[in-house]
């Protein structure tokens, strides 16, 4: 994880369960706001752990299957895949329907095994 990610949502919940009493409560009961601390820290450590998840590319059937692991899959037919871009330390998979985060931070030898993995496929 990341250290900036960790120290804001420590800094937020800090912030709304410590000084909350006597800016918030009057407005917002205070189980509300151990709710909205809960979803908000929950949601900041989910986004960098959704964008560094395992992911599988799959083909079967001229159709491209990428799963994120453990959060679903998408499947693009062959004719509609571009190739692999790596753009400011992301790799992403590049459609005709758009883009999908294959992974983050890997090396760029690694983005182009992948596009050469995928490259024959595309020719055909």
């Amino acid at each position: 994880m990341s250290l900036g990610y960790i120290s804001w949502s420590v800094a937020t919940v800090t912030f709304i369960l410590f000084f909350s009493d006597g800016l918030f409560t009057p407005y917002i009961p205070m189980p509300v706001q151990y709710a909205l601390s809960a979803l908000l820290v929950g949601f900041t450590l989910w986004l960098p752990t959704h964008n560094k998840s395992a992911t599988r590319l799959i083909i079967n059937n001229e159709t491209l299957t990428v799963k994120h692991i453990p959060f679903g899959e998408k499947h693009y037919p062959l004719t509609d895949v571009i190739g692999v871009a790596n753009i400011a330390k992301m790799t992403f998979l590049m459609t005709k329907q758009g883009s999908e985060t294959l992974a983050c931070r890997i090396p760029t030898k690694y983005s182009y095994a992948i596009h050469s993995w995928l490259l024959p496929f595309l020719n055909k």
